[in-house]
C-alpha cells in the first residue's frame, strides 16, 4: 500500500537582497501536465481540509544552543531549497519541488494517506523538523492535497528586523553567515494558489539564531617594551598595564571588551620573570634595580567573557587573533598561545580556553631623575655663610633667581633624592626644592596621619574612561588604597607610579576635599599628582 507523503526541506541562510517574490504566472504553468491534473474536479472542502493538515505541520525551530555540524548542515539546506525555489511555482507531484505530495494508493479507497515530514531528498535539519506526521481525513482530501499548486519563498530578518529575500544561494550563504554573526531568522513561507492563481492561503516555518553578544575576542597588544633601572617594576604588575602598552580586547561588532574582561577577573598579569621560566621571579623592592631582560605572561581567560559557543568553538571558526593573528594551540613557545586543553606554559599551568600573551621588559640604564618620599613638616632655613638657601628645580639643578632667606619656615610634603648625585632635597612649592643640608626638618606629628587620611571617602562614577598622567616626570608618586567601610584612605608602602605614565581611569574618590583618580581595582592616585588628558 502506497502511503501519501509530504517532505519538508530545510530552509536557511541570509541575503542582503531586498526585493519582493517573483510569482510565475498562472500560464506558466499551462503545461499538458498541469492540464491533466486540473481536469480532474477537487471540492474546496477538501482542498481546504488538505492545506489545513500540511499547515498543522509547520514549525519554529531555535538553533542558539546547535552542535556546530547541525548548524553546518542547516547553512547546507536552505541554499538547497533556495537554489530549487527561485522563480519557481509547484504542483504537489511536481518532481524536484522544495516537498513532494503524492496522491493515496488508488487500490484502498480508505487510505488516508499519512504524511511525514523528514529529511526526504533533501539533507540537513528541515524547517519542519524531522520525523513529524500527520494524516488526511480521507483519500479524497490526500488526492486534494496532491492537487495544490504553490510557491515557496525563502526570506532572511537580520538583527536589525531588516527582512531580505533570497533568491540564491550565495544569498543564503551569506544570510547565513550574518546569522552566526549577529543573530536572524529565517522564513519559508508557502503559498498555496488556486486554478485561477489566486493566494488561497499561506504558513510559514522559521529557524532562529540568536547570536551571543560576544562571538570573537580580538587581541591586539605590544609584546616588548623598553624600562630603565630605577623605573617602577610594580606598574607592569597592575592589570592597567595591559591598556596602557597599548593592549586591546574588541569583539566582532567592535565593542571594546577590555572593561568586561577586568571586571569579569578574565585579563591578569602575571609577575615579572629574570627568566623564561616560573623560578625566575624577579624581587625588585618596587624598582628594577638592575638592567636586563625580564620576562612576563598576560592571560585572558576567554571561557570567562561568555563568548558564544565558548572559548574552544570561538577559537575553531577562527574568532580569538592576536595582532591580527590565530594564536597557535601547538607552539607554547610562541609570543601567544591558545590553550585547548589545561597544562603548563613556561612552567606556569593554565586551564583549557586560557590565552597566554608573553610579553618582554627590556631594562637599560637609569633614566629616572629622582626618588620621592611622602613626608608631612617644617623645614626651617639655616645658612651659615650666607643670607639665603638658593631652590633647586625636580632635576637638582639651581635656579638662578629663586632662594629662601635664612631662617625663614617653609611646609613640605616631598623629599627627593636625586640619583645622578645622591643629594637629597625638601619640595617647597610645586616645582621648587631646597638642599636638604641648608635646611632643619620637623615632622608636624609622629602619627602616622601622613599615611592615612580619615573621613567619609565618596566614589564617583566618570561619565567614561579617562586617560590620566602621572606628574612630575622622572619622580614616583604613591599609590592609595580605599578601606572597604569608605571610611579613609591609605598610603600604599610599595606600590608607585612612574612620572609621566599613562593610566586609565573609571572612578574619582573624594575624602576631606581632596580627590583621588582609580588606577586598578583598589590603587588610586591623588588628583594633584595626575595630569587629565
Amino acid at each position: 500500500m502506497k502511503k501519501s507523503s509530504l517532505m519538508g526541506a530545510s530552509v536557511v541562510a541570509a541575503a542582503l537582497l531586498a526585493a519582493a517574490p517573483v510569482v510565475a504566472p498562472v500560464a506558466s504553468l499551462a503545461t499538458p501536465a498541469t492540464q491533466e491534473v486540473k481536469a480532474d474536479t477537487v471540492s474546496v472542502s477538501d482542498r481546504n481540509s488538505a492545506i489545513g493538515r500540511i499547515k498543522d505541520l509547520k514549525s519554529t525551530r531555535d538553533l542558539t544552543n546547535a552542535t556546530d555540524k547541525v548548524l553546518a548542515d542547516f547553512n547546507t539546506s536552505v541554499q538547497t531549497v533556495v537554489d530549487k525555489t527561485v522563480n519557481k511555482s509547484f504542483y504537489g507531484d511536481t518532481s524536484g519541488a522544495p516537498y513532494k505530495i503524492t496522491p493515496p494508493s488508488d487500490s484502498d479507497d480508505t487510505d488516508t494517506g499519512s504524511v511525514t515530514l523528514n529529511n526526504g531528498d533533501i539533507t540537513g535539519i528541515k524547517f519542519f523538523g524531522d520525523g513529524q506526521t500527520n494524516t488526511f481525513d480521507s483519500k479524497s482530501v490526500g488526492k486534494a492535497a496532491q492537487k495544490l499548486h504553490y510557491i515557496v519563498t525563502v526570506t532572511y530578518s537580520n538583527a536589525l528586523g531588516e527582512e531580505h529575500t533570497l533568491y540564491s544561494k550565495n544569498d543564503a550563504a551569506n544570510s547565513y553567515r550574518d546569522m552566526i554573526n549577529n543573530g536572524g531568522t529565517f522564513i519559508m513561507k508557502t503559498t498555496f494558489i488556486n486554478d485561477e492563481g489566486k493566494n488561497i492561503d499561506s504558513f510559514e516555518s522559521t529557524v532562529t539564531y540568536k547570536a551571543n553578544n560576544v562571538a570573537a575576542a580580538y587581541v591586539h597588544y605590544t609584546n616588548e617594551l623598553n624600562a630603565s633601572v630605577n623605573d617602577s617594576a610594580d606598574q607592569y604588575a597592575l592589570t592597567n598595564s595591559f591598556a596602557n602598552a597599548g593592549g586591546s580586547i574588541i569583539d566582532q561588532k567592535g565593542n571594546d571588551l577590555l572593561q568586561t574582561a577586568i571586571d569579569k577577573n578574565a585579563l591578569s598579569v602575571g609577575k615579572l620573570r629574570s627568566t623564561n621560566q616560573n623560578s625566575g621571579n624577579v624581587n625588585t623592592n618596587g624598582n628594577f634595580a638592575k638592567e636586563g631582560t625580564y620576562y612576563q605572561h598576560i592571560v585572558i581567560r576567554l571561557n570567562n567573557l561568555g563568548l558564544q559557543g565558548g572559548a574552544q568553538t570561538a577559537y575553531e571558526r577562527g574568532n580569538i587573533t592576536v595582532n591580527g593573528e590565530i594564536p597557535s594551540s601547538i607552539n607554547v613557545d610562541g609570543n601567544y598561545y591558545f590553550a585547548k586543553a589545561d597544562g603548563n606554559v613556561d612552567g606556569i599551568p593554565y586551564k583549557a580556553g586560557d590565552l597566554v600573551l608573553k610579553r618582554v621588559v627590556n631594562v637599560g640604564p637609569a633614566n629616572v631623575v629622582a626618588k620621592d618620599e611622602k613626608v608631612s613638616g617644617i623645614v626651617t632655613v639655616h645658612t651659615s655663610d650666607v643670607t639665603t638657601a638658593p631652590l633647586y628645580d625636580e632635576a637638582g639643578k639651581v635656579i638662578v633667581d629663586r632662594s629662601l632667606i635664612n631662617n625663614s619656615q617653609w611646609r613640605t610634603d616631598t623629599k627627593r633624592t636625586v640619583y645622578a648625585n645622591g643629594k637629597v632635597f625638601y619640595r617647597v612649592s610645586t616645582h621648587e626644592y631646597v638642599s636638604a643640608d641648608q635646611v632643619t626638618f620637623e615632622p608636624t606629628d609622629t602619627s602616622s596621619s601622613a599615611d592615612v587620611v580619615k573621613g567619609d571617602v565618596v566614589v564617583t562614577p566618570l561619565p567614561s574612561i579617562k586617560i590620566i598622567q602621572a606628574s612630575y616626570a622622572g619622580s614616583l608618586t604613591d599609590l592609595w588604597n580605599k578601606s572597604d567601610d569608605n571610611k579613609s584612605m591609605t598610603r600604599s608602602a610599595d606600590r608607585h607610579l612612574a612620572g609621566g605614565s599613562l593610566w586609565r581611569t573609571d572612578q574619582t574618590a573624594t575624602v576631606n576635599g581632596v580627590t583621588y583618580y582609580r588606577v586598578s581595582t583598589n590603587e588610586w592616585i591623588p588628583a594633584k599628582y595626575a595630569i587629565l588628558q
